[in-house]
């Protein structure tokens, strides 16, 4: 009785689908039910245990101006499909596709149940964001490198297809995704601590087995000459807004950020809606926070050229700090556009 095939999905944009380029990035999701373009490859290497029986398709544009009916609309024929496993781009460093490569693969995996791989390069924008959502291969930078990326994509769901255990995250070439899985090992923890210490101490090649985290080197800005004509703003992440919420501020793992009125907020009409510290006494004194007063006061003074009408505010409670780094672009962005000179910046 021959085997039944396991069956392959793979999500494509219209370029790599050879539709077109920019002018057709508007279509919308549509699905062949056979490989196309890169997919072909997949279908050539996992020939002894499966298929691909279906590539889904859709313009990166489409995707971007209407990604939750883009990912309802793939999801249906995906399901329909029932992948045993599915495969997003490689999408390379692009940025519209890696992101929606990175969206539907979560969304298949979270909604679906179904195991899912990307492929992208470590300067792409989503890589980040779906690292520890979904597996992410390494690839090279750009798509001449694509039989390649397809191969490394293969031999990781070929393991997760066939049962074979998946390694780390060094050992298979995927992004790390801060998962920490408990393995037999015959010698201790305080055994393989100490044999770390003591190559290390010798100058002998280690390696850890928890793999610190990785922070950008901020360089500081030039100071302020002239302090008193500078425009200071006060930004900060302890979470204090106005009582309707309108940007959507979570207590805890936030992703959005407000720019308020100064005034207004600490005057009149705002509260905490940080989870990691005693409210209090910053709504009883919104100052203890925000020091409008006190900066007012220099501003009279003329220590300071002038307080900014707007204050610049978001949750830093448990954020990750991707999304850290996107909150304080975009909060970098509207300072320079307000023309600010330096900012204060409190926390909790």
């Amino acid at each position: 009785m021959e085997n039944k095939k396991l069956r392959i999905v793979c999500y494509i944009n219209q370029f790599f689908a050879q539709i077109g380029g920019e002018d057709k990035a508007d279509i919308g999701v549509s699905v062949k039910h056979e490989p196309v373009g890169p997919t072909l490859l997949f279908n050539k290497l996992f020939e002894d245990i499966g298929e691909v029986v279906g590539t889904v398709i859709c313009g990166d544009n489409y995707f971007v101006e209407n990604q939750d009916q883009a990912i309802e609309e793939s999801l249906k024929v995906i399901e329909e499909l029932k992948p045993d496993i599915f495969f997003a781009g490689p999408s390379f460093t692009a940025g519209r596709y890696g992101m929606n490569c990175g969206a539907i693969a979560t969304a298949v995996s979270e909604k679906l149940g179904i195991p899912c791989i990307a492929g992208m390069n470590e300067e792409a924008p989503a890589m980040p964001i779906y690292r520890q959502k979904i597996f992410i291969m390494k690839t090279a930078g750009s798509a001449r490198r694509l039989r390649e990326a397809v191969n490394s994509m293969s031999g990781l769901g070929r393991k997760i297809l066939t049962g074979e255990r998946v390694g780390s995250a060094a050992s298979e070439g995927y992004f790390i995704r801060n998962r920490l899985v408990n393995e037999l090992d015959e010698k201790t923890a305080s055994q393989r601590a100490i044999e770390m210490l003591m190559k290390k101490m010798n100058g002998e090649e280690w390696v850890s087995e928890i793999e610190a985290p990785r922070y950008k080197k901020i360089e500081p800005p030039k100071p302020i000459t002239e302090i008193n004509k500078a425009k200071i703003a006060i930004v900060s992440d302890g979470g204090y807004i106005p009582t309707d919420n309108p940007d959507n501020i979570k207590s805890a793992a936030a992703s959005t950020w407000g720019k308020y009125d100064l005034d207004h907020l600490v005057k009149e009409d705002g509260m905490v809606i940080h989870a990691g510290y005693d409210k209090v006494y910053v709504n009883e004194d919104p100052n203890r926070l925000l020091p409008r007063d006190p900066m007012k006061a220099l501003e009279e003074q003329g220590i300071i050229g002038s307080v900014a009408p707007y204050a610049y505010i978001t949750t830093g409670n448990v954020m990750a700090v991707e999304i850290a780094e996107g909150i304080g672009e975009d909060i970098v962005s509207a300072l320079k556009a307000d023309e600010v000179d330096a900012v204060i910046l409190t926390s909790t």
